[in-house]
């Protein structure tokens, strides 16, 4: 991480190429060292059954419940017209006060499906267009 003060940070670094060239052997022990220490984590979880396999078995079955979520969420459409296709729709937070998170960067950010669901219940649904329109101003949630 970058020091705010440039002249710290130029001195800290000055200090650690010194520490590098006065003992080059103690240098490359302490990165031969780290590597060691990171295979041997690595095992560990491998051992223990949570290494990256697992972890994005339970990811993919929790993007599906995500993604099987937002599709029942919009099942019924935009609230204004009469379009159902998914790829048209997008969700609104009925009071932006209450937003925590936008749906898609909730899917992104592989956040609990609870989470998810709860964002949701604050929102409608329209499809592109008259998200827009409501935007710009054309109408209101009430007038829905």
């Amino acid at each position: 991480m970058p020091y705010k003060d440039a002249a710290k940070q130029k001195a800290a670094q000055a200090l650690w190429f010194q520490r590098k060239k006065a003992d080059p052997e103690a240098y490359r022990r302490r990165l031969e060292d780290a590597r060691n220490l990171k295979d041997r984590i690595r095992q560990v979880k491998i051992e223990e059954g949570t290494h990256r396999s697992v972890a994005s078995k339970k990811r993919k079955s929790n993007n599906e419940l995500v993604a099987n979520l937002i599709a029942e969420a919009k099942t019924n459409g935009c609230i204004r017209c009469d379009e159902v296709d998914h790829a048209c729709l997008d969700f609104h937070h009925k009071d932006p006060v209450d937003k925590l998170f936008g749906i898609a960067v909730g899917r992104r950010k592989e956040m609990s499906v609870e989470l998810i669901r709860a964002e949701i219940a604050k929102c409608v649904v329209f499809c592109k267009n008259c998200h827009s329109k409501f935007h710009a101003g054309r109408f209101t949630i009430e007038e829905v």
